[in-house]
């Protein structure tokens, strides 16, 4: 902070380390929580079956994905197609949404920014814990579909979270690297619904990694998402354990993706405002 004749201008601390950014933002948890629970709220207020609809997106979209890519496709997985898919598009949604909403949160609480301080990593972690909690409760639909189709439950089906939280830090850190530049240049809300679309098929979400040629099995092994989706399987009905270099390659971006985001957030914060 200097001063300046009769103006006192104030700037962001740039030198602080930044395991006190995370101290501010775990501090703040509690307004983490408040903004959370206000979009599960909202989202769900005026809808005519509510919370109906957690179960039955999930329930849709399999049925889609398994007429049009295993009836009409032709694909072929070891075991229940339906059950293969689901457990792919559970962790598939969480992190699209959570990224399309993270990317989107500044732009959209503009007014609550430009009133008051706080950490503004909570307004882009808050719809990744809204998100969560739907993805949990579509686990429920996946043990559901299994009982019903006489798939075996593995009993590492209690590490499906795991993924899912690991998941829902990939796409904190991708969150936190384009909030701040969509607030600044617009240009990002129209790419990223088509970059999140493309992620989707370049992604084993309906499709085996093992169907994958063997000159493209590097670009799926550097896919941060690969892994965790064989792992959803694996812990699922014990499909084969994603490889290693799929997992290390995943916690390589996670990291990459949370730190950068965490300097993007210190450099920018100070044009924010006027940006937005």
């Amino acid at each position: 902070m200097e001063k300046t004749g009769h103006h006192i201008i104030i700037q962001p601390q740039q030198s602080r380390p930044l395991w006190e950014d995370i101290t501010e933002l775990w501090h703040a948890r509690a307004l983490v929580w408040v903004f959370a629970w206000r979009e599960i709220s909202v989202r769900y207020k005026q809808a005519l079956i509510g919370f109906l609809w957690v179960f039955l997106q999930p329930v849709i979209m399999t049925a889609i994905f398994t007429f049009v890519f295993s009836h009409v496709a032709k694909i072929q997985v070891s075991g229940n197609y339906p059950v293969f898919v689901l457990c792919g598009l559970i962790l598939w949604q969480y992190f699209s949404r959570s990224v399309f909403e993270g990317c989107n949160a500044m732009v959209k609480e503009k007014l609550i920014i430009t009133k008051i301080y706080f950490p503004r990593a909570a307004i882009i972690v808050a719809p990744h814990i809204s998100n969560f909690l739907d993805a949990l409760i579509a686990l429920l639909v996946l043990v559901a579909l299994m009982l019903l189709t006489g798939t075996a439950i593995s009993p590492m089906i209690f590490l499906m979270p795991v993924f899912l939280v690991m998941a829902g830090l990939l796409s904190i850190g991708v969150s936190l690297v384009i909030a701040p530049l969509q607030a600044m240049y617009r240009d990002f809300a129209i790419i990223m619904p088509f970059l999140i679309q493309l992620a989707m098929f370049a992604s084993p979400v309906f499709y085996p990694a093992t169907s994958v040629p063997e000159n493209l099995t590097w670009f799926f092994m550097v896919n941060p998402l690969s892994g965790l989706l064989e792992g959803m399987r694996w812990a699922a009905y014990g499909a084969e354990f994603p490889h290693a270099l799929a997992l290390v390659s995943t916690a390589l971006w996670t990291i990459g993706l949370c730190v950068g985001g965490l300097y993007t957030f210190r450099i920018l914060q100070g044009r924010l405002v006027d940006r937005l």
